[in-house]
């Protein structure tokens, strides 16, 4: 049996990424969304988006990446 490679000992973690699923049309919400993606909806003035990022980035993430279909520009500029 042979020994299997070591992977070199890190100084620093790796960092921590969330990921932001963001490309529906969110065709289940009608009316309330008029057509434009759920993640541009404010509540209490932020964005859905804003929100999710901010929460994300508050419960200790290093970065977070948002991927965009949909309207992909605004939801990335509201990001």
């Amino acid at each position: 049996m042979s020994a299997s490679p070591r992977s070199p000992a890190r100084s620093e973690p790796s960092p921590r990424v969330g990921v932001v699923l963001a490309a529906g049309r969110a065709t289940r919400l009608g009316e309330v969304t008029d057509g434009h993606s759920k993640l541009l909806l404010r509540v209490g003035g932020l964005t859905l988006i804003e929100r999710a990022v901010r929460m994300l980035l508050a419960s200790g993430l290093d970065r977070v990446v948002v991927v965009v279909g949909f309207e992909g520009e605004a939801v990335a500029a509201a990001a």
